[in-house]
């Protein structure tokens, strides 16, 4: 979420940047490798129902040798929630595969789309919805767009603030040793 405002994909290519790469990726292939599910984009959201609970899903941030865990919290939830909002937010770093994804999103579960834009949590295995609009999924989703469309607009009114010195300089500093 930070590089929606804070341009870290390009004032931190060896660090953060990296990091907001590689964990849209392993999102991605957990989701469609691991899960087998036709959409990805596993974040915290509500539940794929009504009832008005939420709950984190998805890879955490590194790869681990098969057969290990890779959920968050595989023992507390179930692996059983997309939210369109990751997607969005991973334009930035995966443009193509993220497009491609909120297309299938809307293509093959149009439930997941309203009025007022996409609800916050879908069920790939049973098509559920839950039919919640989250005020913060929505802003990350306007921030994203507004990146995307608007050449990285968000993160050039912060680059343009005076206190954004600090940011730039710790991030061309930082290095992370990550899997490749």
């Amino acid at each position: 979420m930070p590089n929606l405002v804070v341009p870290e994909t390009s004032w931190g290519p060896t660090s953060f940047g990296l990091a907001d790469l590689k964990y849209a990726r392993v999102q991605l292939k957990y989701a469609t490798e691991e899960l087998k599910y036709s959409v990805w984009g596993l974040s915290c959201s509500s539940t794929a129902d009504d009832s008005g609970d939420y709950a984190c899903y998805g890879a955490m941030g590194a790869l681990f040798p098969t057969g290990q865990q890779l959920a968050i919290c595989g023992a507390c939830n179930p692996e059983t929630t997309v939210s369109p909002h990751a997607s969005v937010i991973a334009l930035d770093v995966l443009p193509q595969q993220a497009f491609a994804n909120i297309q299938a999103l809307r293509t093959l579960y149009p439930g997941v789309y309203g009025a007022q834009g996409f609800y916050d949590a879908l069920n790939p295995t049973t098509g559920a919805v839950g039919h919640r609009i989250l005020v913060l999924d929505q802003s990350l989703i306007m921030a994203a767009l507004d990146n995307a469309l608007e050449n990285r607009a968000m993160q050039g009114h912060f680059a343009k603030d005076p206190v954004s010195w600090a940011a730039q300089t710790y991030l061309s500093y930082e290095t992370l040793d990550i899997v490749k």
